[in-house]
């Protein structure tokens, strides 16, 4: 089973392989609430998709939900690396932890795209 977003509608999607049998699609159809947030980040050469990156988003309502960028979660498959969050509120921060060690904090009012990508801050011109 593996995480994904088969249709690129930003609403996150199942796709599960059994052996010896064909692929299953698990395509969210019933959009109902508030969509949620897609985080991408981008890494550095070598590791692109930032994997081991620890995402921690603390909301303006004192709320903190923890995450982290992983590779090879189920038996002969790869989620993506986007992580998928409840939308937040108003104003919210997201800090993460970059596989090497250093720390960014990226502070938003609110994001009215789908998704958003945090790029390493040696990649930043």
């Amino acid at each position: 089973m593996t995480l994904c977003d088969a249709n690129q509608d930003g609403w996150p999607d199942l796709a599960v392989l059994q052996n010896n049998d064909r692929l299953l699609l698990l395509q969210q159809t019933r959009n109902q609430g508030t969509q949620p947030l897609c985080l991408k980040l981008q890494g550095m050469p070598g590791n692109p998709q930032a994997i081991g990156a620890r995402v921690t988003i603390h909301t303006k309502e004192g709320q903190l939900r923890a995450h982290e960028i992983r590779a090879g979660s189920g038996y002969l498959s790869q989620s993506i690396s986007s992580i998928y969050v409840k939308r937040p509120g108003a104003s919210f921060e997201i800090t993460v932890q970059w596989p090497e060690g250093k720390e960014t904090k990226h502070s938003f009012q609110s994001v009215a795209s789908q998704s958003l990508k945090i790029v390493h801050p040696d990649l930043t011109p």
